[in-house]
């Protein structure tokens, strides 16, 4: 996973290592309850959660634990992407969350597709998958526009302040991905 690049120019985002700069404005994005209804983080959320979570990090040895990219528009963090690897398994999860400020605007179809392209084009992981809430439609769709297949669903599959959720997987193969980008 070291192969993987620290800095992703995608269209509209610059998807880089995270800085302090950016514990306020993740603040503000995960203490919205809204934005926060289908994501595993405390509620409420506070500034040292998001002062704990970016020195996090800064600290990450990259490589070796899972990666992570401050999503950046014109210099303001906006949201994050997150990878964990399972190399045994040749596979890594994908994860994403855009601040509601930025719903619709289709930077996590952007955030995400340019971190699938940068897995397959510089490390030997040979599937990409991600997991939503059953709820949460607009994720679902994100992943089936960067071409992500439905994987199936699973009842039950944690728990969420309190509530057991049932999830779907998506999944992408490299050779489904090397058809989509025509390589």
């Amino acid at each position: 996973m070291d192969k993987l690049p620290r800095t992703i120019h995608a269209p509209r985002l610059t998807l880089r290592p995270f800085s302090l700069d950016d514990v306020e404005p993740r603040f503000t994005y995960c203490a919205d309850e809204d934005w926060a209804e289908y994501f595993p983080i405390a509620q409420p959320y506070t500034m040292a959660d998001a002062e704990e979570f970016i020195a996090g990090r800064m600290l990450d040895v990259w490589g070796q634990d899972p990666a992570w990219w401050a999503a950046d528009l014109d210099g303001l963090l906006v949201g994050h992407v997150g990878l964990w690897p399972d190399p045994t398994n040749r596979q890594a999860e994908l994860g994403y969350g855009i601040a509601r400020g930025h719903w619709g605007q289709g930077l996590a179809t952007e955030a995400a597709s340019y971190v699938v392209n940068a897995v397959f084009g510089s490390t030997g992981i040979e599937r990409v998958f991600a997991r939503a809430d059953v709820r949460n439609g607009a994720s679902r769709r994100v992943l089936e526009k960067i071409g992500l297949k439905f994987a199936g669903e699973v009842r039950g599959s944690r728990v969420l302040r309190g509530n057991r959720i049932d999830e779907v997987y998506f999944a992408i193969m490299r050779s489904d991905w090397r058809i989509l980008c025509g390589s």
